[in-house]
């Protein structure tokens, strides 16, 4: 249900915050107008703690519209 298939990703440097609740990052630039869904895939695993060996993979239910 996407315009534009792309398999952009986020730079690690680009994420803002990164906690058990809340996720902030600046996303990638040059994005055309259409539809797009999001995925999360992350291996972060709580402070202090090595990253998991498996990623968790959240895919947000509603399409995006960039205009």
């Amino acid at each position: 249900w996407y315009d534009n298939p792309l398999e952009e990703k986020v730079k690690p440097d680009a994420i803002l915050v990164n906690t058990d609740t809340r996720i902030e990052f600046n996303m990638v630039p040059d994005l055309a107008e259409g539809k797009y869904m999001l995925r999360i895939e992350t291996y972060y695993n709580g402070k202090d703690n090595p990253p998991l060996s498996e990623p968790v993979v959240i895919d947000f239910d509603k399409e995006i519209t960039l205009i």
